[in-house]
């Protein structure tokens, strides 16, 4: 595993389909093993990591028209938990874990 693999959790498969969707910026939603993440807009002036809270997803009206505004001038990456992706796919609501001590 290489060390950019090891740094940020996700595996080899994972960097290269994130690496493919910053270029395509198509903000179709893209699973990982830590969780999902969507992309829109160029990168020519910047690009910002947007996390949800734990109240809501990406799929909010809010969240979802600040992406399309923020796209305009700007790239965005939703980044979407991996507690959120399991809410997602399982169609419940769960509070988000506990936090994970180092």
């Amino acid at each position: 595993m290489s060390t950019e693999c090891q740094a940020t959790g996700l595996d080899t498969a994972d960097i290269e389909r994130l690496r493919q969707a910053l270029d395509q910026a198509d903000d179709r939603l893209h699973e990982t093993t830590l969780g999902g993440f969507q992309v829109r807009g160029r990168d020519e002036h910047g690009r910002l990591l947007l996390c949800h809270g734990a109240g809501a997803g990406h799929d909010s009206v809010f969240l979802t028209r600040l992406r399309q505004r923020l796209a305009a001038g700007i790239q965005v990456v939703a980044v979407e938990f991996g507690y959120m992706a399991r809410i997602r796919r399982e169609g419940r609501r769960r509070p988000p874990p506990k936090s994970i001590r180092w």
